[in-house]
């Protein structure tokens, strides 16, 4: 008789199979981790020995295995082979981005292993785990060290909760201080925020790290800090001695410094981004439950609203502070043009729109704002700013508020011709009595808007005629007028110079020096400071152009070869995002018609800084060639003129056997022209309507009776064949 119950057999059985299925899927795992560092080993081995379908294979078999914190964990091991591993792997995926065929399988496997890196130091758990570790062996605490600093400002909330508890050993709370310290930079703006919402004797704790730090975009908060009734003596001469090693005056006050603090968010600092190359940053604040918290926001506009913020807290301190508020419209109209219409994250659909703020203050805000967008090289906020300043400018409100520059005046001679257009419209309607610096430029940019605004011209770097006149087709293709190519921006020079403004330029560097010589060039050069820059590049070479010129968003690049498909959408994308997108015919249309009608107040009004003359010669070819609409808004402003050429070219089109239906209104307009300033028909002109009116009949003939009348030549007094008996 067996002593072992059935029951127990049945539940000893069991347990075998848990252990056995326990066992089976760890050495499943054992051998998945040892298959995927075999495949990682061995396409490193046949990328670095050239062998290119070997090591596809094997990255394609690491891909479709493992996820992409597994591969992450698997090249960050913290052992001296693993070490080695990654400078090889650095090597291999190198030469492989040249292999056409490997080309995109290694793209994918390096941004693979970057997304598992991300994943793995911003994993909240994991931070968790680290923070605990602090307190255990030696061996652990370097363990949560290596992962902590790696997580970076995604730390900082649980390091802080480690710093400001009391229960927490004290040799736990130091080591938590001092990774603080080696996150750095990216710990700061996280900090700032908790130093206000913690109790005193951890605010001197963290004004001690944030000392230790040493990065400039603490400075508001301490000086708050030092500035504030309920602050002890002891945190006020702590944060005292914190901004001394900033450097920053004892006269300072934390508006000043948030004001200061708002000019560099708007310059957008890469010290004041915790992570500028990645898609997403994160908006700090403080919760009384939770503590420190986050909200993610896209990297592009982090910036702008971190600008807003600390302009919103300087003019919390100092309510006329202009700058600040400046800065504050200037950075939510460069928020909105960089969301492309989708909703904030953060703010979300707000009561007044940015375009309310930059015509709300008036035109003094406003030239600021246009000074900002100028000095950063931004069309569009550029754009924007001349928006609102159409809305709310003057002949008496234009001009004066700088002692040293005229921010309309140098809009005129900003290199985009939608920015020239549009200051030149500004100063036009203003309708200014008295003459300005470059007044001479407004009324020809308003007559090139009406016959060349819808033309885009480009300029090509490339050391080979075949290179530059393969990149000429493209271009061409596109509808761009190629001005200039050449092997340098030098030669380019006078090309530059003769053009009414370069939209595009394209350079195809044989070196990345090369590339940033060019690129230099152009942005020294007066009709390219402000053009965008398309490189077209090796396969291999992206990388490291990348690295140089991600942070660049006037630079583009594409791939050599790339199809005519990729070539187009990558001219698309860039302009898109450096000056708005290409102009359209629509935009020229738009352009034209707004010309006309400003050219029509200033030869009504006729101001005396323009003289109409300016525009003369481009309006008579407009005359000639125009066929739509516009043509009778071109009349119009011929007949305000006080010149016999402009006279003669109404007479003359109204005289043309293919006048069609424009006959009418131009004699109409040419017996206008006659009555206010008098008689400039030649004596053909005069005989070929003498001509029309036998000719003619009904309306046609009184229009033409209108101007014969106002010619007040000489008559025989006989009555005109049909008139009488």
């Amino acid at each position: 008789m067996s002593i072992i119950s059935p029951n127990w057999k049945r539940l000893r059985h069991g347990s075998c199979l848990l252990v056995a299925m326990v066992m089976a899927t760890s050495l499943a795992w054992g051998q998945q981790a040892s298959d995927s560092e075999t495949n990682l080993d061995d396409f490193i081995h046949y990328a670095l020995v050239a062998n290119a379908k070997m090591a596809e294979a094997h990255a394609q078999a690491l891909l479709s295995n493992v996820t992409d914190e597994q591969l992450a964990e698997l090249v960050d091991e913290d052992t001296k082979a693993a070490k080695e591993r990654r400078q090889r792997l650095k090597r291999a995926i190198d030469w492989s981005r040249r292999v056409p065929e490997l080309e995109a399988t290694v793209s994918e496997l390096a941004k693979r292993i970057e997304a598992g890196r991300l994943a793995m130091g911003h994993d909240p758990q994991r931070i968790k785990e680290a923070v605990a570790m602090l307190a255990g062996t030696r061996r652990e605490q370097l363990l949560a060290r290596n992962r902590l600093v790696a997580a970076g400002e995604y730390a900082v909330p649980a390091l802080v909760d480690v710093i400001t508890d009391d229960r927490v050993d004290e040799s736990v709370r130091w080591n938590a201080e001092q990774i603080l310290v080696e996150i750095g930079r990216k710990a700061v703006t996280p900090m700032s925020v908790a130093l206000h919402n913690v109790p005193a004797e951890d605010q001197k704790r963290l004004i001690m790290i944030l000392d230790e730090i040493r990065y400039l975009h603490a400075a508001p908060a301490l000086a708050e800090i030092a500035s504030s009734e309920k602050t002890s003596g002891e945190v006020r001469t702590a944060a005292q001695n914190a901004l001394d090693s900033l450097g920053v005056s004892p006269e300072a006050s934390p508006g000043e410094l948030y004001s200061e603090l708002a000019g560099m968010y708007f310059e957008e600092r890469d010290e004041l981004i915790a992570y500028p190359n990645a898609s997403v940053n994160n908006i700090w604040s403080w919760n009384e439950q939770i503590g420190l918290m986050s909200k993610s926001v896209p990297t592009r506009i982090y910036a702008p609203i971190m600008a807003m913020k600390s302009a919103e807290a300087a003019m919390a301190y100092e309510p006329s502070d202009q700058s600040a508020l400046a800065i504050y419209v200037a950075s939510n109209l460069r928020r909105e043009n960089r969301l492309n219409g989708k909703e904030d994250p953060y703010y979300g659909v707000q009561d007044y729109s940015p375009q309310f703020h930059a015509t709300y203050y008036g035109p003094g805000i406003g030239q600021e704002v246009l000074v900002l967008g100028l000095d950063s090289s931004d069309t569009a906020l550029v754009r924007d700013a001349l928006v609102g300043l159409a809305d709310t400018s003057g002949q008496g409100n234009l001009f004066g508020r700088y002692a040293d520059r005229e921010p309309l005046v140098d809009a005129l001679q900003y290199p985009d011709r939608r920015v020239q257009f549009e200051s030149a419209l500004v100063l036009a309607r203003a309708l200014p009595d008295q003459s300005f610096p470059a007044s001479n430029r407004v009324i020809p940019l308003l007559a090139s808007a009406i016959r060349t605004g819808g033309e885009e011209y480009a300029v090509i770097v490339a050391d080979t005629v075949e290179d530059q006149q393969a990149m000429q087709s493209r271009l061409q293709s596109l509808g761009f007028t190629v001005v200039g190519s050449d092997r340098s921006v030098a030669r380019l020079a006078d090309a530059i110079s003769q053009s009414p403004g370069i939209d595009l330029a394209v350079v195809l560097p044989i070196t990345l020096d090369g590339g940033k010589d060019s690129l230099k060039g152009l942005r020294q050069t007066a009709g390219t400071i402000n053009t965008p820059v398309l490189f077209s590049i090796p396969t291999g070479d992206l990388p490291a152009y990348h690295n140089q010129f991600d942070h660049d968003r006037k630079v583009g690049l594409i791939r050599s070869g790339a199809s005519e498909s990729a070539f187009n959408a990558g001219v698309e994308s860039l302009l898109e995002d450096a000056s708005g997108g290409r102009m359209t015919e629509i935009d020229a249309d738009i352009y034209a018609i707004e010309s006309l009608d400003a050219l029509k107040s200033v030869s009504m009004v006729r101001p005396r800084a323009y003289n109409m003359a300016d525009a003369e010669p481009t309006l008579i070819l407009a005359l000639e060639e125009r066929k739509d609409a516009t043509r009778m808004m071109v009349a119009e402003i011929l007949s305000n003129m006080d010149s016999p050429d402009a006279q003669r070219a109404l007479l003359d089109a109204a005289l043309t056997p293919d006048a069609g239906s424009d006959r009418i209104p131009l004699l109409n307009y040419a017996a206008a022209s006659i009555r206010r300033y008098g008689d400039h028909a030649t004596d053909a002109e005069v005989a070929e309507l003498n001509q029309l009116i036998k000719g003619s009949k009904g309306a046609e003939a009184d229009a033409a009776a209108n101007v014969r009348g106002a010619l007040n030549r000489d008559s025989t007094g006989r009555l005109v064949a049909g008139q009488g008996t």
